[in-house]
């Protein structure tokens, strides 16, 4: 007994001596106001209290029940009357043990009131409570009549039992529980589940802290061993508990983290679905991503609805495809696409008219080389006039071809994939960013009206220039490195002009061998021997 309680009557309120139907009327009273989740010091002051108010109770009645018959002031033979008319127990036992023969526990009501008319109660109740003991297959429909009906392990419990005897008991109550649950959890029965819940939840044996919280425990722990219950499940057991991560949320806490993360990851998906579901043209650039990657459409559905895309729409599928593959791998067998990335091959590709008349310009060497010709030393200045208009009327002819590409090219972005597929060998284009019409295309027509300039000396010529600067803008469509800063003197001139042009090692070594080779060519021919 603690030290704490000096006084129990005190604790609880109640006159020296009361009795023990007292002692638990108020208990279950003084419980409401002293919850153990709440201050769990004062509930355990009034649990000693309580415990020790009923034993002195007890002992105060065993002591006095002997002398108050004794000292009673009435003849031998009216006290041997009275004495008769009380029946000794061994008969009240044999009339509860007649009750209990070949036992319903469909009819444990009908049995009780008749053990109250015979005055056989407690002895009707301590036999259930061992036939409960020694009987399993009888253990759980006694205990679901017991537990509500006569209070077991509650403050109103009459019928002691013992602690190995309530340990055993209690273990059935827990497996009964736990297995009801589990089986309306694997039956994906979430409305039964809750009903069963809440049934358990409010039975009086479970008030105590301690079977509180394990109770919240093994929730927790079939939630988290579920990964198929629903986010409005884990809601509504939140709110009748009151769970939150305001007070550090329930115990584990590991599991209470899983659970949360597992909400969050399941709330977010739902709500991708959801605006994938209802989407309508366009709304918004979240919805459209959803749409484009949560659906299973097909490819002409999918061009249809990149031709129409923004650069939001874009950073959208972009967003939504890391958050998959980093945040969320898990949901990747939800999803219909095995390459989230797929909608890449969809996005635009880039198409910049600067590049290409940087590109044009390069021709004015070989449209120098056309005009001069082998006498190209003798009129210097002609050469240098044809020249600068000669170029100046290409890149405006290609600016103009440009822009109307740039509107042309995504409407034949089907076409164009396939082709690219087909005809493009994959080591040469592994993430699909090189397209054959985008932009092999541009750079074909813009090299086509140089074979006419050079093949006038010899076909050989037009056609090493056209390949020439064909390859040229073909390799252009590799990645651009710029050039490191410093470095020996003679590189300044290449740096320059690197910047300038933003061409790579493979298109300068290409412009340099073709211009080479058409100068040379047009000073000595093919087939002419100088």
């Amino acid at each position: 007994m603690s030290d704490v309680i000096e006084d129990c009557w005190s604790v609880l309120a109640l006159p020296l001596g009361a009795d023990e139907r007292s002692i638990r009327r108020q208990y279950a009273r003084l419980l409401k106001v002293h919850r153990p989740d709440e201050d769990p010091e004062a509930f355990q002051r009034l649990r000693e209290a309580y415990e020790q108010a009923l034993a002195r109770s007890r002992w105060a009645h065993e002591d006095d029940a002997a002398p108050a018959l004794e000292s009673a002031d009435v003849p031998a033979p009216q006290a041997a009357a009275v004495h008769v008319d009380v029946e000794p127990a061994p008969a009240r036992e044999q009339q509860a043990r007649a009750l209990l023969e070949g036992l319903d526990p469909a009819q444990l009501d009908n049995l009780w009131r008749q053990a109250g008319e015979l005055g056989c109660e407690a002895a009707f109740e301590q036999q259930l409570l061992q036939r409960s003991l020694d009987d399993e297959t009888l253990r759980l429909p006694i205990l679901h009549w017991a537990v509500p009906r006569r209070g077991w392990f509650t403050p109103w419990q009459a019928v002691p039992i013992g602690a190995y005897q309530g340990d055993e008991l209690l273990g059935s109550l827990w497996q009964a529980c736990h297995a009801q649950l589990q089986h309306y959890l694997q039956a994906g029965d979430e409305q039964a589940f809750f009903a069963s819940l809440q049934h358990w939840g409010g039975q009086a044996w479970l008030e105590p802290f301690d079977r509180r919280e394990q109770f919240q425990a093994m929730l927790l722990e079939l939630l988290h061993d579920h990964p198929g219950s629903s986010t409005a499940l884990f809601e509504r057991v939140c709110g009748y508990f009151n769970w939150s991560d305001d007070d550090g949320g329930p115990r584990p806490a590991h599991l209470w983290q899983g659970l949360n993360e597992r909400w969050r990851r399941d709330t977010w998906f739902a709500r991708q679905q959801a605006l994938a579901e209802q989407w309508h043209w366009h709304t918004n650039p979240e919805g459209n991503a959803a749409y484009l990657l949560l659906r299973n459409l097909e490819f002409k559905q999918q061009v249809a609805l990149a031709q129409g895309f923004s650069e939001a729409d874009w950073e959208a599928c972009e967003h939504l495809t890391q958050t998959l593959l980093y945040h969320y791998p898990e949901l990747l067998d939800q999803v219909p696409h095995r390459d989230l990335y797929f909608w890449r091959r969809l996005a635009p590709r880039p198409l910049h008219p600067r590049s290409y008349l940087r590109v044009m310009s390069c021709m004015v060497l070989v449209i120098v080389l056309w005009l001069a010709g082998p006498d190209f030393f003798a009129h210097p200045s002609n050469v240098l006039i044809a020249a600068v208009v000669g170029s100046l009327l290409t890149v405006q002819l290609s600016a103009v071809f440009m822009r109307f590409w740039l509107w042309t090219a995504p409407n034949l972005l089907a076409l164009d994939l396939r082709l690219s597929e087909w005809l493009i060998p994959r080591r040469f284009n592994p993430d699909g960013e090189r397209l054959l019409l985008r932009h092999g295309v541009p750079r074909l027509l813009l090299a086509l009206p140089i074979y006419p300039m050079l093949a006038g000396t010899h076909p050989w010529t037009g056609i090493v220039a056209l390949t020439g600067y064909f390859a040229v803008g073909l390799l252009g469509l590799l990645p651009y490195q710029p050039p490191q800063e410093g470095g020996p003197a003679w590189r300044q001139p290449w740096v320059t002009l690197h910047r300038l042009y933003e061409f790579n090692l493979a298109q300068a070594a290409v412009l340099l061998v073709t211009v080479g080779v058409v100068a040379w060519w047009q000073v000595h021919p093919p087939g002419v021997i100088s």
